[in-house]
Order: structure tokens, then C-alpha cells, then sequence
């Protein structure tokens, strides 16, 4: 009987580890002053999850393989809903994507302290033609973020730049380390911290250089979290994220 136990454990182990591998994701990175984005993308699922964090009092914007405004794919949320359009080049409007087939679905659309988490999911391969389609490996993407402090999205004052997202496994070799991913660092006011589209349940502790644990919250049913570290004092601080199985530590700095 414990052969077999055995037996199966080690092909469960497997079987998740095979699983957890298929996911390929950015890490959460900066892409302009207060906009941060992370794309995961599962090519088991063949879904692509998006998260964007910025300001709660207007639009946001994303462009795929795109460094302007040069006729590529571009999503921009309106305060209710991620929509698909397309660069028109100059500092034209983007225009909206008529067909819109296997366009973003808004999963989770929250604010915390000033700041907005948006999550969608698309398609990986998209029928649409003027669409982006995300590659089932490794690569970098150069993407063009852009975000207005009000919802007019004729507005062109826009606070842009520009990024390139490099894509990792997260492979069998990461299986007992928990990926997390935490924004910015150093940080004033609010920390982010993002995992994975498909890890969803974690704890957070975060601890001060003299080991005293100053903070706990628990992530339920959704994969990021914003943090109010406004009034902390100046220093180094330990994060340790884990879900049982897994776990990770990383510093971030306090200003």
C-alpha cells in the first residue's frame, strides 16, 4: 500500500508541476509613472490574464508589440470595461475595434487608496486579425502604457511610456518557490503585490530588519493586493508570501 501511495503522490506531483509549468507571466512591471502591468499567459488554458494598476480616476491604457501610436493593438479601460482598439497612428484617439471578437473580459475591476486593479482574460490566438496574438513561450514583448487622470479618452495630455516585458516559465524548477511579484520598490505610500493568474490563496507577513512581523493579510480568491505602507518608517522590510506548499521572501525599500 505505500508503494502505491507513493506511486500516485509522485505522479500527482507530477501531473501539477507538468501543469504549473504551462504558465508563462511578466512579473509586474512599471511601465509609465503610476501604471504597472503583468500578463500571464497559460498555454494549457490558451487564456492570457492582464492586470493593470494605476489611477482610479481615469482611463488606462495598453499597447501590444508597440512602442507609439504606429497602427497596433491597444486596450483601454473606461471605468467599467477593457476595450479593444487600434492605433491609428500620430496622436490620434485609438479607434475601437469593430469586431472585437475574443475581446477582454473584465474579472476583476477593484480601487484601494487612490489606485485601481484591473484583471482581464482574452484569448491567447485571437480570430480577430487586428489583434495581438501571445506567443506559447518565453519571449519579450514591447508594449506602449498609457494613462489620464479623467475619463476622456480623446484626452491626449496622456502620461506615456514604454516598456519591454520578458516572459519566464514558471517551470518545475520554481515549484517550491512561490512567485510573487511586488511593485514599486522602493515605495512611498503603497505596495502591490501580484502572483500569477492562476495562484489565487497565499498569506502575506512582512517583517522589519530586527524580525518583528509588522504586517499579515491573506490573498482569497484573487492574486493581488495593495498595501498602505504610508505611514511605516524608512528602511528595509522583508515579504514573505506562501500558500503551504510553496513560499518566497523578497525585500523591498520603505522611502
Amino acid at each position: 500500500m505505500k508503494k502505491i501511495t507513493l506511486q500516485i503522490f509522485s505522479l500527482l506531483c507530477f501531473i501539477s508541476a507538468l501543469t504549473f509549468g504551462q504558465t508563462y507571466t511578466s512579473g509586474l512591471q512599471s511601465i509609465t509613472g503610476s501604471l504597472d502591468a503583468q500578463i500571464d499567459i497559460n498555454t494549457t488554458s490558451n487564456i492570457v490574464t492582464l492586470t493593470l494598476i494605476g489611477p482610479d480616476n481615469g482611463w488606462l491604457a495598453l499597447g501590444f508589440d508597440s512602442s507609439g501610436h504606429d497602427g497596433q493593438d491597444v486596450v483601454m479601460f473606461d471605468g467599467s470595461n477593457l476595450v479593444d482598439r487600434q492605433f491609428t497612428g500620430g496622436l490620434s484617439e485609438p479607434t475601437t475595434d469593430s469586431s472585437n471578437t475574443n475581446g477582454w473580459t473584465v474579472t476583476s475591476n477593484t480601487t484601494n487608496a487612490g489606485t485601481r486593479t484591473v484583471v482581464a482574460t482574452r484569448a491567447r490566438v485571437s480570430s480577430d486579425s487586428g489583434d495581438y496574438d501571445f506567443s506559447d513561450a518565453p519571449t519579450n514583448i514591447l508594449v506602449v502604457g498609457a494613462y489620464e487622470n479623467n475619463f476622456d479618452i480623446s484626452n491626449r495630455h496622456t502620461n506615456k511610456g514604454t516598456s519591454t516585458l520578458s516572459f519566464q516559465l514558471l517551470g518545475s524548477e520554481d515549484f517550491n518557490k512561490l512567485p510573487f511579484s511586488m511593485s514599486p520598490n522602493p515605495a512611498t505610500s503603497n505596495l502591490k503585490i501580484v502572483l500569477p493568474s492562476n495562484l489565487n490563496k497565499a498569506s502575506i507577513k512582512i517583517f522589519d530588519m530586527l524580525g518583528r512581523q509588522i504586517f499579515t493579510g491573506n490573498l482569497n480568491g484573487t492574486h493581488f493586493s495593495i498595501i498602505d505602507i504610508s505611514t511605516w518608517s524608512r528602511g528595509t522590510y522583508l515579504v514573505k508570501v506562501s500558500n503551504g506548499a510553496a513560499s518566497q521572501t523578497k525585500r523591498f525599500i520603505k522611502q
